[in-house]
């Protein structure tokens, strides 16, 4: 509502003006031009609220929930590193944190072995073990619709690109993987586990199985679970997807950085205990588990 103006004349007093009569001309322009141009600020804001209104409401305020298409290019060079490389990455790499075995009843899915993952698309060690999950488990079947996605910048390790298991497919003849991102970048809900999911971790995502619990979680088939990341995943933080798929490939002589060497060797360690529960099954004429014959532990390496 515009403020009220004082119209006085010369000596003070409010003028004469009776219905029908015009105020002089200077007055009457002088307070043409403020209502225009306090119109025209009304306008300004009334789109800017409109605007802001349109992206709150649409979720994309941030751009932090973006999910991008990955070239073919940079996911083949993600899949080129071979068993071989993994291997010798696992020999030499010693990871911070190794998956346990429990005593619960075998998880299945259509009678394959079940590997299952709750994390969350804002978790930065989720990105970070994204990577290894994604190889390994691509040395059994075939994922579809694989996207990527950048943790949160509001954390102690920021923007870690990774993939993002949201809406991807994966099949293989002899191993199935449940993926659950249960939030968004920006921390919205996505994804529910489901009741034995939840109950699972709930038992075992807890002292005395784990220090504090947290994600990423995982459970090899009702065997070994895992909680948290198996290795620092600092170094990868900022970069681009692209850039991480490169220094995986290394031109063809596999991972070519500290970081990328340990996401070949967590890729190892979950091959092999992939295989263990595949009784030694793999593609490519079994060459994953050839690779990794015994189950990688934390008082065995290959």
């Amino acid at each position: 509502m515009p403020s009220q103006v004082s119209e006085r004349g010369g000596d003070g007093k409010q003028p004469d003006q009776r219905q029908g009569e015009q105020p002089p001309s200077n007055a009457r322009q002088r307070r043409q031009q403020r209502y225009v141009a306090i119109g025209a600020v009304v306008v300004v804001l009334a789109a800017v609220a409109v605007i802001v209104g349109i992206k709150v409401a649409s979720g994309t305020n941030t751009g932090l929930d973006t999910r991008s298409a990955i070239s073919r290019a940079a996911l083949d060079e993600v899949f080129a590193v071979t068993p071989d490389q993994m291997k010798a990455a696992s020999v030499y790499i010693p990871l911070s944190s190794y998956p346990f075995r429990i005593t619960s009843p075998a998880m299945t899915s259509a009678g394959k072995p079940e590997l299952l993952y709750i994390g969350a698309e804002y978790c930065p060690y989720c990105a970070g073990e994204r990577w290894a999950m994604a190889m390994a488990l691509n040395q059994f079947g075939t994922f579809s619709g694989l996207r990527s996605i950048t943790s949160t910048p509001n954390d102690t390790v920021a923007s870690v690109p990774s993939f993002t298991f949201y809406h991807a497919t994966y099949s293989s003849p002899y191993v199935a993987f449940r993926p659950v991102e249960q939030q968004t970048v920006s921390g919205k809900a996505l994804e529910t586990p489901s009741r034995a999911e939840e109950a699972t971790l709930r038992q075992f995502d807890r002292p005395p199985y784990v220090k504090t619990g947290g994600i990423p979680f995982l459970d090899f088939g009702g065997k070994w679970i895992q909680d948290g990341i198996n290795y620092d995943d600092a170094a990868l933080q900022h970069q681009s997807f692209d850039t991480i798929a490169s220094q995986l490939a290394g031109d063809g002589h596999g991972p070519s950085t500290p970081a990328t060497e340990s996401i070949a060797a967590t890729a190892g360690m979950i091959i092999s205990h992939l295989c263990a529960l595949t009784g030694g099954r793999s593609l490519h004429d079994n060459a994953a588990c050839q690779a990794f014959p015994t189950v990688i532990s934390k008082a065995s390496n290959v």
